[in-house]
């Protein structure tokens, strides 16, 4: 692994050992679900991501869409959300989920890599600042692996810096059963 990168995940453990916080503690929500509807979530994917959000998000938690713009979606709009048919605005997501709505977890389904408003550098420098936000990935696939062009290795990353778990669901239609692991905090393996 890059010693840059083992440098920031022994920090952050240092600072969880030290049970420091300065997010999530007042936070709008304590829960986060980010979700991509950049082009490539077509087809299954896009619709297994709203069937389990629908069954397993609350109006206590906060949704956030992400692919060409980053945007709010309503407890009681998931069916309404849409594809963008852009690019993968990631990091800009991230952002607004942690300084806008203060989390004490995320949890991020995507089957992209970022490439719209920053890279996966950016997106490491930025989580490596935060402390008491947990960050649990979802790498999506489907049997068809079209569009498939996340990198699982920076999604571990995320997760192991801020102290998520990562899954890969290459059933979409079993993604509900992945955020429900996710929530109970129980380490998973690929479904």
């Amino acid at each position: 692994m890059d010693p840059y990168i083992l440098d920031i995940i022994n920090k952050m453990n240092k600072l969880r050992n030290a049970k420091t916080t300065s997010y999530g503690i007042s936070g709008m929500c304590e829960r986060v679900m980010l979700c991509d509807v950049s082009s490539s979530m077509t087809g299954g994917k896009f619709d297994g991501m709203k069937k389990a959000l629908e069954m397993n998000v609350t109006e206590n938690d906060g949704i956030i869409a992400f692919g060409d713009d980053v945007y709010n979606v309503p407890y009681h709009a998931i069916n309404k959300m849409e594809l963008s048919f852009g690019l993968t605005s990631m990091l800009p997501a991230i952002k607004e989920a942690i300084e806008k709505m203060r989390p004490s977890k995320v949890i991020m389904m995507t089957d992209g890599d970022p490439n719209k408003g920053g890279s996966q550098r950016d997106v490491i420098d930025y989580i490596s600042g935060l402390c008491g936000v947990v960050i649990d990935c979802i790498g999506i696939s489907d049997d068809s692996h079209e569009w498939d062009d996340f990198d699982p290795e920076f999604l571990k990353t995320l997760c192991d810096i801020t102290g998520g778990t990562y899954q890969h669901v290459s059933d979409p239609r079993k993604l509900g059963g992945a955020i429900k692991l996710l929530s109970c905090e129980t380490k998973a393996i690929n479904l």
